[in-house]
């Protein structure tokens, strides 16, 4: 096979392959599970602007992020909600916080909320310097 026809169609598996890996549109009911997971009461949803995360400066373009736009009451307060949410092929759409003080990541998807730290090794395992 001539290398410009294998090229041609690397390229044309590759449009088709490419889209199958790109993440579905966040929904507007997803996205509200989302927020009554991670603590919100009374969501309302706006808008879901999929394939644009954050706002103004920070904002940026991805297939794999979606802008959530509404309102809610998180400890009785009302709260607007200007949030990006992520797609993982593993987790789905996800909402992630790192806490640095007690060393974890917090995630919430529609599955629910888990936490992921660090394996730090135990005193046993740090390789000692001989004296002297």
């Amino acid at each position: 096979m001539s290398q410009p026809a294998s090229r041609a169609i690397a390229l044309v598996i590759a449009m088709l392959v490419v889209p199958a890996l790109q993440a579905a549109d966040l929904r507007k009911d997803d996205a509200a599970e989302l927020l009554t997971i991670m603590g919100n009461r009374n969501v309302v949803v706006a808008a879901v602007i999929n394939d644009v995360g954050g706002l103004g400066g920070g904002s940026f373009s991805s297939d794999n992020v979606a802008l959530v736009v509404g309102y809610a009451e998180l400890n009785d307060e009302p709260v607007e909600i200007r949030t990006t949410f992520y797609y993982d092929r593993e987790l789905g759409w996800f909402f992630y916080e790192v806490d640095k003080e007690n060393r974890r990541i917090r995630i919430w998807t529609t599955d629910g909320y888990q936490e992921m730290r660090p394996e730090l090794p135990s005193a046993s395992t740090i390789p000692q310097s001989p004296p002297g």
